[in-house]
């Protein structure tokens, strides 16, 4: 069987991450979730969410 080489692009990275909040009232209408830019989050926080999204990647390339 024939390979070809294939380039991958990597995944892209946000700039920011959305905060989960309970929804608000309808008479408010659609509001977007308040945005916190990755530079103002601390390390340890930055490392947990690279840790959940490592592990996200693992579990749907090898689902069991």
């Amino acid at each position: 069987m024939a390979t070809l080489p294939l380039k991958i692009k990597p995944f892209d990275v946000p700039e920011y991450v959305l905060l989960d909040m309970p929804p608000g009232r309808k008479q408010d209408g659609l509001q977007g979730l308040p945005k916190v830019r990755l530079e103002d989050l601390p390390d340890d926080v930055l490392e947990a969410l690279i840790t959940e999204f490592a592990e996200a990647v693992m579990k749907a390339a090898r689902p069991e």
